[in-house]
C-alpha cells in the first residue's frame, strides 16, 4: 500500500451535491478510480484501492514492469505476496509453475480473461474465478480438489458460467463427466470451445457430450476436440493413434453440423410448408448421415 503525508491535505470540495457525491463514491469501477488517482491523491487517500488492470506471472530471470495498466512480476519475488491488498480488474496471465500458497488472495479480481500455460491448485482456480466474469479462459488444466487429481471438465466448465470462449488443453473425464455435463446451465451461449488432449476415452461418450454442446453453444460456435495419444512408437500403437486422431476429427464435424443444424431449424420458423418440409429432410439426412457413418 502506497503511502504518503497527509498532514497539511487541502479538504476536497466538489461542485455537486453531497449524496451525489456519495452515490458515485459508492459505484465507482476500477477505471473510474484509476483516472481520480491521476487527478489527486485526496482520491487514494480516500479509496486507499491498489488497482491493476493486467497482471502477468513470469519464471524468474524475465524483465518485470511494475505499471497499473500491465504489471510482470516473476514467480519467486517475495513483492507478489504484497498484491493481496490489489483489485485486478481485465486479465490474469501465468507463463510459469505456481506452488501451493505463492499466489495471494487477491482483495478484488473481476478478471474477463484468463490465461494460464500451467496447471494450478482448485482453489487458487476459484479464487480467481468466484466473481463470476471470466469471460475469455485458455488453461493446461486445474489440479483437482484432492491430492495427486485432475479437475474434471465439468468442474472447470461449471467455475466460469459467463465465458463465451472456452480452452482446455488437457482434458479429464471422469466416470461422471458424461451425466455431469449435461446438467451444466452456462449462463451465456459459447462461441468458441476447445477441449483438447482428451484423457480417459473410457469415459468418454458421445450422445451426453453433443447434448451438453446443443444446450450451451451458439449455432456459430467454433469447436475443436482431439485425444490424447498413447505413448509409443510400435505399429500397433500408431494405429490406435491414428484411430484416435480420426475419431477427433469426425466428433467435430459432427458437432459443427449438429449446430448448423440447430441454425436451419432456427430458419425454419421463417419459411413457407413446402420450404421447411426441404431443410427438415436435408438436416435429418445430413446429421444421419455424419453420425452413422463417422462416429459409429
Amino acid at each position: 500500500m502506497l503511502t504518503f503525508n497527509t498532514k497539511n491535505m487541502a479538504p476536497q470540495y466538489f461542485a455537486l451535491p453531497a449524496p451525489t457525491m456519495n452515490y458515485i463514491f459508492k459505484n465507482l469501477q476500477p477505471q473510474h478510480l484509476l483516472k481520480l488517482y491521476q487527478t489527486s491523491k485526496f482520491f487514494y487517500n480516500k479509496f486507499r484501492q491498489n488497482i491493476i488492470i493486467n497482471l502477468v506471472i513470469v519464471a524468474d530471470g524475465e524483465i518485470e514492469v511494475f505499471d497499473p495498466t500491465k504489471s510482470i512480476i516473476c514467480v519467486s519475488n517475495p513483492f507478489l505476496s504484497n498484491l493481496k491488498d490489489f483489485w485486478i480488474t481485465d486479465s490474469f496471465t501465468c507463463r510459469t509453475t505456481l506452488n501451493i500458497g505463492i499466489l495471494p488472495k487477491f482483495s478484488h479480481c473481476t478478471i474477463k480473461k484468463l490465461k494460464l500455460n500451467e496447471h494450478i491448485s482448485w482453489n487458487d482456480f476459484v479464487m480467481l474465478t468466484e466473481a463470476g466474469t471470466v469471460e475469455k479462459l485458455k488453461i493446461v488444466g486445474i489440479y483437482g480438489k484432492t491430492p495427486l487429481s485432475v479437475a474434471p471438465v465439468e468442474e472447470i466448465i461449471a467455475q466460469v458460467p459467463n465465458a463465451t470462449t472456452i480452452g482446455i488443453f488437457n482434458c479429464f473425464f471422469d466416470t461422471t463427466t458424461a451425466t455431469a455435463l449435461i446438467s451444466v446451465n452456462h449462463k451465456v451461449k459459447i462461441l468458441n470451445l476447445i477441449l483438447a488432449n482428451i484423457s480417459s476415452l473410457e469415459n468418454f461418450e458421445v450422445k451426453p457430450f453433443c447434448k451438453f454442446i446443443l444446450k450451451n453453444a451458439h449455432h456459430g460456435c467454433n469447436v475443436h476436440f482431439d485425444f490424447q495419444f498413447v505413448d509409443g512408437d510400435d505399429d500397433a500403437i500408431l494405429g490406435v493413434n491414428k484411430e484416435l486422431k480420426k475419431f477427433g476429427e469426425n466428433l467435430t464435424e459432427l458437432i459443427t453440423l449438429l449446430l448448423l443444424n440447430t441454425k436451419l431449424k432456427r430458419k425454419l420458423l421463417k419459411k413457407s410448408p413446402v420450404t421447411k418440409y426441404c431443410l427438415i429432410l436435408f438436416s435429418v439426412l445430413l446429421v444421419g448421415h455424419v453420425l452413422f457413418t463417422h462416429v459409429y
